[in-house]
């Protein structure tokens, strides 16, 4: 699975959802329409809160990941924690997200995913021995850990970053964006 954006915004400012949903049929397939046009943020929630419900069946804390004693439970909080982190990929492209929505706050979250990488350099250490693992071959993911966020300063960044003489271009690239009113409020 190569590096793709698993989710995007569109936005319209007419009445286009049967304009955009015959597009996308037109391209894709009659049966894409489903797979492409995302459901409700609310929907998300739900499917959110579900997963970590099924989390805390397999590790009810932090704590129980280190006391997993098969690789059966090892992939099922994998599996578990996989579908959370999806899950949350998916919620934070809607602009409403916030972590007062789901049952898991973001402190938790963030144990949570400590303990699944520190799993996942468990299994990639532990597959240099000789000993067969079944969790050898589980995809992690990690991609969905890291996520960029694309905005004015970023685009900044990359801009001075690209100019030999760092030293005077942020300056001049932040004036020439102030001279811009729609990018004004952006650049700060």
């Amino acid at each position: 699975m190569g590096e793709r954006k698993s989710q995007g915004n569109i936005v319209v400012f007419r009445n286009l959802k049967q304009a955009t949903d015959d597009a996308i049929t037109l391209f894709s397939n009659k049966e894409a329409v489903e797979v492409i046009i995302m459901e409700p943020y609310e929907a998300y929630v739900n499917k959110f809160n579900a997963a970590f419900t099924d989390l805390l069946e397999i590790t009810p804390t932090i704590n129980d990941i280190d006391n997993l004693q098969t690789e059966d439970e090892d992939l099922a909080f994998i599996t578990a924690f996989r579908q959370i982190m999806r899950t949350k990929n998916i919620l934070t492209a809607f602009a409403d997200f916030k972590w007062e929505d789901l049952a898991m706050d973001e402190q938790l979250f963030e144990d949570y995913k400590s303990k699944y990488l520190d799993l996942h350099d468990k299994v990639k250490h532990d597959s240099q021995k000789e000993k067969v693992s079944i969790l050898e071959d589980v995809d992690f993911e990690l991609e969905l850990i890291h996520r960029d966020e694309i905005n004015v300063n970023y685009i900044i960044q990359l801009l001075i970053e690209l100019k030999p003489n760092a030293d005077e271009e942020p300056t001049e690239i932040y004036n020439l964006l102030n001279t811009e009113v729609a990018l004004r409020s952006k650049g700060n």
